[in-house]
């Protein structure tokens, strides 16, 4: 049961469905943006001791890369494997499959690492990773503070 009004030429029904139509669209909105896993409050940016290639390989390559379909086994999307004892060296220095124009991780330079265009999905980048949703702010920093030390095999 629907009730109409007249308001200065206006369905009072049309109005409140144009209301609640809006109103649905942000909510969708805001609830979509909860993909994107930010850091919580009151975590703090990582530290240069904690951007080492170990802690990345452990908290990062193996929890949301290395997994079976993605970036693990002989057949590794890109043919990068990121599993432990792997991923270093199908990393730093190896050009990108997706875009030969850079390497996967060019040490002390984050920002023309293609992974790291990838994170972020900026310039070149064909899409983000993981296709689960965006890293948190804080790993990708942590990520991008190991490239600019480096890259080193810790």
């Amino acid at each position: 049961m629907s009730i109409e009004k007249k308001f200065f030429g206006f369905s009072f029904v049309l109005l409140l469905s144009q209301r609640l139509i809006s109103l649905w669209l942000i909510i969708i909105s805001l609830v979509g943006c909860n993909v994107i896993v930010e850091p919580e409050a009151g975590n703090s940016l990582p530290d240069n001791s904690a951007a080492t290639f170990s802690t990345i390989q452990k908290e990062i390559f193996t929890v949301s890369c290395a997994l079976s379909g993605c970036h693990s086994g002989a057949d590794a999307a890109a043919g990068m494997d990121l599993s432990s004892g792997l991923a270093f060296n199908n990393l730093v220095n190896v050009t990108s499959a997706s875009n030969s124009n850079f390497v996967r991780v060019q040490p002390g330079n984050s920002a023309n690492s293609f992974i790291i265009k990838r994170l972020r999905n900026i310039g070149e980048s064909s899409g983000i990773m993981p296709p689960s949703g965006k890293l948190s702010e804080n790993t990708i920093q942590l990520v991008e503070t190991w490239i600019n030390n480096g890259a080193k095999n810790d």
